[in-house]
Protein backbone atom coordinates (compact mmCIF):
# COMPACT_ATOMS: atom_id res chain seq x y z
CA UNK A 1 0.00 0.00 0.00
CA UNK A 2 2.38 2.20 0.97
CA UNK A 3 4.41 1.62 -2.78
CA UNK A 4 1.74 2.67 -4.43
CA UNK A 5 0.73 5.25 -2.59
CA UNK A 6 4.53 6.74 -3.29
CA UNK A 7 3.68 6.19 -7.07
CA UNK A 8 0.11 7.45 -6.72
CA UNK A 9 1.87 11.08 -5.25
CA UNK A 10 5.19 10.56 -8.04
CA UNK A 11 1.92 10.82 -10.94
CA UNK A 12 0.43 14.07 -9.70
CA UNK A 13 3.42 15.22 -9.43
CA UNK A 14 4.58 14.63 -13.03
CA UNK A 15 1.27 15.68 -13.60
CA UNK A 16 1.23 19.67 -11.90
CA UNK A 17 4.50 19.88 -13.53
CA UNK A 18 3.30 18.78 -17.10
CA UNK A 19 0.29 21.33 -16.15
CA UNK A 20 2.77 24.14 -15.23
CA UNK A 21 3.93 24.22 -18.66
CA UNK A 22 2.44 27.13 -20.77
CA UNK A 23 -1.13 26.89 -21.32
CA UNK A 24 -1.81 26.40 -24.61
CA UNK A 25 -0.23 22.72 -24.76
CA UNK A 26 -2.45 21.53 -27.15
CA UNK A 27 -1.97 17.69 -27.14
CA UNK A 28 -1.58 15.18 -24.18
CA UNK A 29 -1.69 11.40 -24.07
CA UNK A 30 -0.37 8.25 -22.66
CA UNK A 31 1.74 5.71 -24.32
CA UNK A 32 1.69 2.18 -22.85
CA UNK A 33 3.34 -1.13 -24.80
CA UNK A 34 4.07 -4.62 -24.51
CA UNK A 35 1.20 -6.22 -22.78
CA UNK A 36 2.14 -9.66 -23.99
CA UNK A 37 -0.92 -11.21 -22.11
CA UNK A 38 -1.21 -14.51 -23.92
CA UNK A 39 2.03 -16.86 -23.13
CA UNK A 40 2.74 -20.30 -23.68
CA UNK A 41 1.39 -22.97 -20.64
CA UNK A 42 5.14 -22.81 -18.77
CA UNK A 43 4.74 -19.08 -18.31
CA UNK A 44 0.91 -18.40 -17.55
CA UNK A 45 2.06 -17.14 -14.01
CA UNK A 46 3.75 -13.84 -15.72
CA UNK A 47 0.68 -13.17 -18.41
CA UNK A 48 -1.26 -13.74 -14.97
CA UNK A 49 1.49 -10.88 -13.64
CA UNK A 50 0.91 -8.73 -16.54
CA UNK A 51 -2.54 -8.65 -16.70
CA UNK A 52 -2.80 -7.60 -13.27
CA UNK A 53 -0.77 -4.16 -14.52
CA UNK A 54 -2.78 -3.40 -17.40
CA UNK A 55 -5.18 -3.53 -15.00
CA UNK A 56 -3.17 -1.19 -12.75
CA UNK A 57 -1.89 0.97 -15.79
CA UNK A 58 -5.89 1.61 -16.81
CA UNK A 59 -6.52 2.65 -13.23
CA UNK A 60 -3.78 5.03 -12.90
CA UNK A 61 -4.74 6.45 -16.61
CA UNK A 62 -8.02 7.16 -15.24
CA UNK A 63 -6.16 8.56 -12.29
CA UNK A 64 -4.07 11.13 -14.80
CA UNK A 65 -7.24 12.14 -16.51
CA UNK A 66 -9.39 12.33 -13.20
CA UNK A 67 -6.68 15.51 -12.27
CA UNK A 68 -6.44 16.63 -15.71
CA UNK A 69 -10.12 17.38 -15.93
CA UNK A 70 -9.71 19.11 -12.48
CA UNK A 71 -7.34 21.54 -14.24
CA UNK A 72 -9.85 21.95 -17.56
CA UNK A 73 -7.63 19.68 -19.49
CA UNK A 74 -8.11 15.95 -20.94
CA UNK A 75 -5.98 12.98 -22.42
CA UNK A 76 -6.62 12.82 -25.70
CA UNK A 77 -5.68 9.30 -26.95
CA UNK A 78 -4.35 6.28 -25.46
CA UNK A 79 -1.41 4.72 -27.64
CA UNK A 80 -0.82 1.04 -26.92
CA UNK A 81 2.34 0.19 -29.24
CA UNK A 82 1.91 -3.88 -29.62
CA UNK A 83 2.92 -7.20 -28.29
CA UNK A 84 -0.43 -8.22 -26.77
CA UNK A 85 0.75 -11.49 -27.47
CA UNK A 86 -1.42 -12.55 -30.17
CA UNK A 87 0.89 -15.14 -31.69
CA UNK A 88 -0.16 -17.41 -28.69
CA UNK A 89 -3.66 -17.76 -30.17
CA UNK A 90 -2.44 -19.19 -33.37
CA UNK A 91 -2.14 -22.51 -33.89
CA UNK A 92 0.03 -24.47 -36.91
CA UNK A 93 -0.79 -27.59 -38.50
CA UNK A 94 1.37 -29.00 -41.23
CA UNK A 95 -0.77 -29.88 -45.16
CA UNK A 96 0.45 -31.31 -48.34
CA UNK A 97 1.40 -29.20 -51.22
CA UNK A 98 -1.93 -29.95 -52.60
CA UNK A 99 -3.61 -28.67 -49.78
CA UNK A 100 -2.22 -25.31 -49.64
CA UNK A 101 -3.15 -24.58 -52.80
CA UNK A 102 -6.43 -25.16 -52.31
CA UNK A 103 -7.15 -23.49 -48.57
CA UNK A 104 -7.07 -20.19 -50.23
CA UNK A 105 -9.49 -19.30 -47.14
CA UNK A 106 -6.87 -19.25 -44.98
CA UNK A 107 -3.46 -18.24 -44.05
CA UNK A 108 -0.60 -20.88 -45.53
CA UNK A 109 3.13 -20.42 -44.97
CA UNK A 110 6.42 -22.75 -46.25
CA UNK A 111 9.04 -23.46 -44.28
CA UNK A 112 11.81 -25.76 -46.24
CA UNK A 113 9.84 -27.83 -48.23
CA UNK A 114 6.44 -28.31 -45.89
CA UNK A 115 3.26 -26.20 -45.69
CA UNK A 116 1.50 -25.13 -43.08
CA UNK A 117 -1.87 -24.01 -42.64
CA UNK A 118 -2.45 -20.98 -39.23
CA UNK A 119 -5.51 -20.92 -37.51
CA UNK A 120 -6.95 -19.30 -34.50
CA UNK A 121 -7.73 -21.83 -31.58
CA UNK A 122 -10.58 -20.93 -31.09
CA UNK A 123 -12.11 -21.43 -27.55
CA UNK A 124 -8.44 -19.62 -26.18
CA UNK A 125 -9.02 -16.90 -29.02
CA UNK A 126 -13.04 -16.18 -27.17
CA UNK A 127 -11.60 -15.98 -24.11
CA UNK A 128 -8.39 -13.57 -24.93
CA UNK A 129 -10.60 -11.13 -26.90
CA UNK A 130 -13.08 -11.16 -23.24
CA UNK A 131 -9.98 -10.90 -21.03
CA UNK A 132 -8.31 -7.82 -22.76
CA UNK A 133 -12.14 -6.07 -23.57
CA UNK A 134 -12.66 -6.26 -19.79
CA UNK A 135 -9.72 -4.34 -19.14
CA UNK A 136 -10.28 -1.55 -21.55
CA UNK A 137 -13.88 -1.21 -20.73
CA UNK A 138 -12.78 0.14 -17.93
CA UNK A 139 -11.02 2.98 -19.14
CA UNK A 140 -12.08 6.70 -18.90
CA UNK A 141 -10.43 7.45 -22.19
CA UNK A 142 -12.62 7.08 -25.43
CA UNK A 143 -10.08 6.77 -28.32
CA UNK A 144 -7.42 3.87 -28.09
CA UNK A 145 -4.97 3.48 -30.71
CA UNK A 146 -3.64 -0.08 -31.33
CA UNK A 147 -0.67 -0.70 -33.55
CA UNK A 148 1.05 -4.04 -33.60
CA UNK A 149 4.44 -5.79 -32.20
CA UNK A 150 6.08 -8.72 -33.46
CA UNK A 151 4.67 -11.02 -31.15
CA UNK A 152 1.39 -10.07 -32.72
CA UNK A 153 2.95 -11.65 -35.67
CA UNK A 154 3.01 -15.21 -36.16
CA UNK A 155 6.77 -16.31 -36.07
CA UNK A 156 7.31 -12.23 -36.95
CA UNK A 157 5.65 -12.69 -40.67
CA UNK A 158 4.54 -9.90 -41.91
CA UNK A 159 1.88 -11.41 -44.04
CA UNK A 160 0.18 -12.79 -40.39
CA UNK A 161 -0.75 -9.30 -39.20
CA UNK A 162 -4.17 -10.67 -40.43
CA UNK A 163 -4.85 -12.31 -37.11
CA UNK A 164 -3.67 -8.71 -35.34
CA UNK A 165 -6.56 -7.41 -37.43
CA UNK A 166 -9.07 -9.72 -36.61
CA UNK A 167 -8.80 -9.71 -33.11
CA UNK A 168 -8.53 -5.90 -32.68
CA UNK A 169 -11.88 -6.07 -34.43
CA UNK A 170 -13.37 -8.78 -31.90
CA UNK A 171 -11.99 -6.24 -29.39
CA UNK A 172 -13.77 -3.00 -30.53
CA UNK A 173 -16.88 -5.45 -30.64
CA UNK A 174 -16.56 -7.36 -26.87
CA UNK A 175 -15.51 -3.46 -25.73
CA UNK A 176 -18.57 -1.98 -27.84
CA UNK A 177 -21.26 -4.02 -26.36
CA UNK A 178 -19.68 -3.29 -22.63
CA UNK A 179 -18.34 0.72 -23.26
CA UNK A 180 -19.90 1.93 -26.42
CA UNK A 181 -18.22 5.16 -25.62
CA UNK A 182 -14.90 3.57 -26.33
CA UNK A 183 -13.41 3.23 -29.82
CA UNK A 184 -10.73 1.07 -30.50
CA UNK A 185 -8.70 1.36 -33.55
CA UNK A 186 -6.66 -0.57 -35.64
CA UNK A 187 -3.70 2.28 -36.05
CA UNK A 188 -2.07 1.28 -38.67
CA UNK A 189 -1.74 3.19 -42.71
CA UNK A 190 -3.00 -0.33 -43.89
CA UNK A 191 -6.04 -1.11 -42.41
CA UNK A 192 -9.43 -0.60 -42.47
CA UNK A 193 -10.14 1.26 -39.79
CA UNK A 194 -10.78 5.16 -39.79
CA UNK A 195 -11.02 7.77 -37.42
CA UNK A 196 -13.41 10.45 -38.72
CA UNK A 197 -12.91 11.44 -42.35
CA UNK A 198 -8.90 11.16 -41.41
CA UNK A 199 -7.31 8.49 -43.41
CA UNK A 200 -6.64 4.74 -41.59
CA UNK A 201 -3.43 5.13 -39.73
CA UNK A 202 -3.97 8.72 -39.07
CA UNK A 203 -4.92 11.32 -36.63
CA UNK A 204 -5.07 15.01 -37.48
CA UNK A 205 -5.26 16.99 -34.18
CA UNK A 206 -4.94 20.72 -35.04
CA UNK A 207 -1.26 21.09 -36.64
CA UNK A 208 -0.03 17.98 -35.43
CA UNK A 209 -0.46 13.99 -37.69
CA UNK A 210 0.21 10.95 -35.44
CA UNK A 211 0.91 8.20 -37.86
CA UNK A 212 0.78 4.65 -36.94
CA UNK A 213 3.71 2.77 -38.99
CA UNK A 214 3.43 -1.24 -38.34
CA UNK A 215 7.30 -2.69 -38.31
CA UNK A 216 6.52 -5.25 -36.38
CA UNK A 217 8.27 -7.79 -38.17
CA UNK A 218 11.68 -5.60 -38.90
CA UNK A 219 13.39 -7.86 -36.14
CA UNK A 220 12.97 -10.78 -38.69
CA UNK A 221 13.99 -13.10 -35.49
CA UNK A 222 17.29 -11.65 -36.16
CA UNK A 223 18.67 -13.80 -39.50
CA UNK A 224 19.19 -12.03 -42.74
CA UNK A 225 17.53 -15.37 -44.21
CA UNK A 226 14.50 -13.20 -45.13
CA UNK A 227 16.38 -10.86 -47.64
CA UNK A 228 17.83 -13.72 -49.16
CA UNK A 229 16.69 -15.88 -52.10
CA UNK A 230 16.83 -19.99 -52.25
CA UNK A 231 20.56 -18.84 -53.83
CA UNK A 232 21.09 -16.88 -51.11
CA UNK A 233 21.29 -13.84 -53.35
CA UNK A 234 19.74 -10.20 -52.04
CA UNK A 235 16.12 -9.93 -52.91
CA UNK A 236 14.83 -6.95 -54.92
CA UNK A 237 14.28 -4.45 -52.48
CA UNK A 238 11.14 -2.88 -53.12
CA UNK A 239 9.70 -6.59 -52.94
CA UNK A 240 10.66 -7.02 -49.33
CA UNK A 241 7.56 -5.78 -46.75
CA UNK A 242 10.02 -3.18 -44.80
CA UNK A 243 10.77 -1.66 -48.03
CA UNK A 244 6.35 -1.11 -48.74
CA UNK A 245 5.51 0.00 -44.83
CA UNK A 246 8.32 2.67 -45.59
CA UNK A 247 7.08 3.64 -48.86
CA UNK A 248 3.58 3.93 -47.43
CA UNK A 249 4.91 6.14 -44.69
CA UNK A 250 6.82 8.61 -47.07
CA UNK A 251 4.35 8.46 -48.74
CA UNK A 252 1.85 9.41 -46.00
CA UNK A 253 4.20 12.28 -44.81
CA UNK A 254 3.93 13.67 -48.65
CA UNK A 255 0.50 13.96 -48.97
CA UNK A 256 -0.21 15.49 -45.24
CA UNK A 257 -0.68 19.50 -44.47
CA UNK A 258 -0.04 18.65 -40.98
CA UNK A 259 2.83 21.31 -39.49
CA UNK A 260 4.10 18.74 -37.03
CA UNK A 261 4.59 14.47 -37.30
CA UNK A 262 4.76 11.98 -34.83
CA UNK A 263 4.98 8.08 -35.42
CA UNK A 264 3.72 5.58 -33.48
CA UNK A 265 4.98 2.07 -34.30
CA UNK A 266 6.58 -1.00 -32.19
CA UNK A 267 10.13 -1.75 -32.78
CA UNK A 268 13.06 0.98 -32.50
CA UNK A 269 15.61 0.41 -34.49
CA UNK A 270 18.48 1.23 -31.49
CA UNK A 271 20.21 -1.49 -30.27
CA UNK A 272 17.98 -3.87 -27.93
CA UNK A 273 19.32 -3.92 -24.64
CA UNK A 274 19.19 -7.47 -24.16
CA UNK A 275 21.89 -8.35 -27.32
CA UNK A 276 23.85 -5.86 -25.83
CA UNK A 277 23.86 -7.61 -22.14
CA UNK A 278 23.70 -11.35 -23.50
CA UNK A 279 26.19 -11.24 -26.81
CA UNK A 280 25.97 -15.30 -26.41
CA UNK A 281 23.88 -16.84 -24.67
CA UNK A 282 25.87 -19.72 -22.42
CA UNK A 283 22.31 -21.78 -21.36
CA UNK A 284 21.19 -22.06 -25.15
CA UNK A 285 23.56 -21.91 -27.98
CA UNK A 286 20.57 -21.60 -30.49
CA UNK A 287 19.43 -18.12 -28.76
CA UNK A 288 19.23 -15.22 -31.27
CA UNK A 289 22.16 -13.46 -30.01
CA UNK A 290 24.81 -11.54 -31.61
CA UNK A 291 27.00 -14.14 -31.89
CA UNK A 292 24.97 -16.52 -33.62
CA UNK A 293 23.42 -13.85 -35.83
CA UNK A 294 26.99 -12.90 -37.26
CA UNK A 295 28.10 -15.95 -37.87
CA UNK A 296 25.14 -17.04 -39.65
CA UNK A 297 25.45 -14.07 -41.39
CA UNK A 298 28.80 -14.37 -42.46
CA UNK A 299 28.51 -17.87 -43.70
CA UNK A 300 25.47 -17.22 -45.87
CA UNK A 301 26.39 -13.73 -47.06
CA UNK A 302 29.30 -12.18 -46.39
CA UNK A 303 28.53 -8.90 -47.95
CA UNK A 304 25.70 -8.64 -45.72
CA UNK A 305 27.15 -9.48 -42.27
CA UNK A 306 29.34 -5.93 -42.82
CA UNK A 307 26.38 -4.00 -43.57
CA UNK A 308 24.38 -5.28 -40.59
CA UNK A 309 23.89 -3.46 -37.09
CA UNK A 310 24.53 -6.75 -34.91
CA UNK A 311 23.17 -5.05 -31.54
CA UNK A 312 19.96 -3.34 -33.06
CA UNK A 313 16.32 -4.39 -32.48
CA UNK A 314 15.96 -4.15 -36.24
CA UNK A 315 17.69 -7.12 -38.61
CA UNK A 316 17.23 -5.28 -41.80
CA UNK A 317 19.15 -4.40 -44.82
CA UNK A 318 21.40 -1.13 -44.58
CA UNK A 319 19.28 -0.02 -48.06
CA UNK A 320 15.96 -0.32 -45.39
CA UNK A 321 17.38 1.59 -42.99
CA UNK A 322 18.88 4.26 -44.89
CA UNK A 323 15.73 4.72 -46.66
CA UNK A 324 14.51 5.31 -42.72
CA UNK A 325 17.06 7.61 -41.84
CA UNK A 326 16.32 9.75 -45.58
CA UNK A 327 12.49 10.38 -44.28
CA UNK A 328 13.11 10.86 -40.63
CA UNK A 329 15.65 13.17 -41.10
CA UNK A 330 14.55 14.85 -44.53
CA UNK A 331 14.67 18.88 -43.59
CA UNK A 332 13.04 19.86 -46.87
CA UNK A 333 9.64 18.36 -45.86
CA UNK A 334 6.85 20.77 -45.05
CA UNK A 335 6.04 18.35 -42.39
CA UNK A 336 8.44 17.81 -39.86
CA UNK A 337 8.74 15.07 -37.43
CA UNK A 338 8.88 15.71 -33.80
CA UNK A 339 8.37 12.36 -32.10
CA UNK A 340 8.74 8.81 -32.29
CA UNK A 341 7.35 6.82 -29.62
CA UNK A 342 8.10 2.53 -29.39
CA UNK A 343 8.05 0.15 -27.10
CA UNK A 344 9.85 -3.72 -27.25
CA UNK A 345 12.41 -3.63 -24.75
CA UNK A 346 12.05 -5.45 -21.39
CA UNK A 347 14.93 -4.13 -19.71
CA UNK A 348 14.54 -3.49 -15.97
CA UNK A 349 17.02 -0.77 -16.03
CA UNK A 350 14.93 2.77 -15.88
CA UNK A 351 18.39 4.55 -17.41
CA UNK A 352 17.70 2.87 -20.42
CA UNK A 353 14.70 4.50 -21.36
CA UNK A 354 15.76 7.62 -20.39
CA UNK A 355 18.97 8.40 -22.20
CA UNK A 356 20.82 6.46 -24.90
CA UNK A 357 24.47 6.57 -23.55
CA UNK A 358 24.40 2.60 -23.21
CA UNK A 359 24.21 1.98 -26.95
CA UNK A 360 27.29 -0.24 -28.53
CA UNK A 361 26.45 0.77 -32.22
CA UNK A 362 27.73 4.68 -33.15
CA UNK A 363 26.11 5.05 -36.52
CA UNK A 364 22.44 6.01 -35.06
CA UNK A 365 21.78 9.40 -36.40
CA UNK A 366 21.65 11.90 -33.48
CA UNK A 367 18.73 13.79 -34.86
CA UNK A 368 16.90 10.49 -34.83
CA UNK A 369 17.78 9.90 -30.91
CA UNK A 370 16.84 13.17 -29.92
CA UNK A 371 13.21 12.20 -30.96
CA UNK A 372 13.07 8.87 -30.20
CA UNK A 373 10.82 8.13 -27.09
CA UNK A 374 10.76 4.39 -25.83
CA UNK A 375 8.02 3.40 -23.07
CA UNK A 376 8.48 1.05 -21.04
CA UNK A 377 6.94 -2.32 -20.92
CA UNK A 378 4.11 -3.50 -18.77
CA UNK A 379 4.66 -7.25 -19.08
CA UNK A 380 6.78 -8.76 -16.26
CA UNK A 381 8.90 -10.37 -19.09
CA UNK A 382 12.37 -10.62 -18.39
CA UNK A 383 11.77 -8.99 -14.84
CA UNK A 384 9.63 -11.32 -12.68
CA UNK A 385 13.12 -12.30 -10.69
CA UNK A 386 13.50 -8.88 -9.36
CA UNK A 387 11.53 -7.10 -6.87
CA UNK A 388 8.60 -4.42 -8.14
CA UNK A 389 10.53 -1.39 -7.17
CA UNK A 390 13.63 -2.47 -9.07
CA UNK A 391 11.80 -3.34 -12.21
CA UNK A 392 10.82 -1.10 -15.00
CA UNK A 393 7.26 -1.29 -15.74
CA UNK A 394 5.27 1.83 -16.74
CA UNK A 395 4.25 4.09 -19.13
CA UNK A 396 4.83 7.92 -20.89
CA UNK A 397 2.52 10.77 -20.64
CA UNK A 398 2.71 12.69 -23.34
CA UNK A 399 1.94 16.40 -24.29
CA UNK A 400 2.77 18.44 -27.42
CA UNK A 401 2.84 22.19 -26.89
CA UNK A 402 1.94 24.32 -29.36
CA UNK A 403 5.37 24.97 -31.12
CA UNK A 404 5.04 21.02 -31.59
CA UNK A 405 7.36 19.67 -28.60
CA UNK A 406 7.39 16.81 -26.91
CA UNK A 407 7.26 17.06 -23.44
CA UNK A 408 7.34 13.73 -21.69
CA UNK A 409 7.30 12.19 -18.02
CA UNK A 410 7.24 8.29 -17.32
CA UNK A 411 5.18 7.11 -14.43
CA UNK A 412 6.58 3.57 -12.89
CA UNK A 413 4.00 1.10 -11.94
CA UNK A 414 5.29 -0.76 -8.11
CA UNK A 415 2.87 -2.64 -7.36
CA UNK A 416 2.73 -5.98 -5.54
CA UNK A 417 0.38 -7.93 -7.18
CA UNK A 418 -0.29 -11.48 -6.29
Amino acid sequence: METKMKSFKLLLAIIFTLNSSPAFAEVRFVHITDLHLFESPDRHHEAKDSLAYFNIAVERINDIEKSLTKNHHQLDFVALTGDIGIEKLITKNAISKTEAKTHSDTIIIEEGNQFFELKKEPKHWKKSVKTIADVIAKSKIKLWLLVPGNNDLFDELASTVHFYADFVHDVQEAVKAKNPRIQIVDFRLESHNKIGAFEAGTLKIDDNIFIGWNNAFFKNNYSIKRFLDTHNHPKRLTSLPEYKALDKLADTLKHTDAKFAYILFHIPEVDDPWRVNFEVDPEDANDNTVSKTLREAAQISPKLAKDIYPYSAWMVPMEIRKMWEKIITNVHAKTEIKGLFAGHFHDRQRAIYESFGWLRETRYRPEILSILHIAPSLSVKNQASFKPQDRARGGQLVHIDNDGEVKLERFWIEDVVK
